[in-house]
């Protein structure tokens, strides 16, 4: 939808994930996988129903804000605040396709994985949903997404005691270190899997050592037998 009929904002988007759930009939034993813009999302809706998650499983993202004295990324600033940013975006799918490139690091992401990403953004009017994403990423109060995140980030205490899985490429140009040691501050009994040489899209560049890992976590953390 055009911006006139949909507000392309955090609050929005978590709100749509808690109606597609309600709606499913997912209301309990929740594993929740969450990356990039899906922390946020995510971990909105799990704040305001800690009851219902069962199981947390972190890929390179945050759920709270920038951490003391970070910047974002320029690339990102430059995705956020420029009117040509805005144009390559909304004309040639820049963002989306420029990330598939700078998100792999230890190997290029493969052809038709790259198209599988870039793929729902075939015109300007889908593409408007990454221009609008990248806007709406907080840096002060005055942003609609800042309160939101803010509030997230006060409540992750509530999941002190839910089992999480943590596996983090630690060459991500966006989701640093900085983003790692934050998760890491708050829950320290993290289950947490560094991969130095990968990217942000550390699925995609390590199947074989990050599927086996969730599997695994999976196992051994089975809510009622299931």
């Amino acid at each position: 939808p055009d911006s006139s009929q949909y507000e392309y904002t955090l609050e929005q988007r978590a709100g749509d994930l808690e109606q597609l759930l309600d709606q499913l009939g997912v209301t309990s034993n929740i594993t929740l996988v969450v990356h990039d813009w899906g922390g946020p999302i995510g971990m909105r809706f799990a704040v305001r129903h800690p009851d219902r998650i069962a199981r947390l499983v972190i890929f390179n993202t945050a759920a709270f804000l920038l951490p003391e004295a970070k910047n974002l990324h320029g690339s990102l600033l430059f995705a956020r605040n420029s009117r040509l940013a805005g144009f390559l975006i909304l004309k040639f799918n820049a963002f989306a396709r420029v990330a598939t490139f700078m998100g792999c690091r230890s190997k290029r992401m493969p052809r038709e994985i790259r198209r599988g990403y870039a793929g729902p953004y075939d015109s300007s009017k889908n593409r408007l949903a990454t221009l609008a994403f990248v806007r709406d990423i907080p840096l002060s109060p005055s942003d609609p997404a800042y309160a939101p995140l803010q509030e997230v980030q006060e409540k992750l205490g509530r999941f002190q005691q839910t089992p999480i899985l943590i596996c983090w490429g630690e060459q991500d140009f966006a989701f640093d270190l900085d983003f790692l040691e934050e998760w890491i501050k708050r829950f320290p009994e993290a289950q947490v899997h560094r991969f130095p040489e990968a990217g942000h899209y550390v699925l995609e560049e390590l199947p074989e050592h990050v599927i086996p890992l969730v599997k695994e976590f999976l196992g051994n953390h089975n809510p009622q037998g299931q």
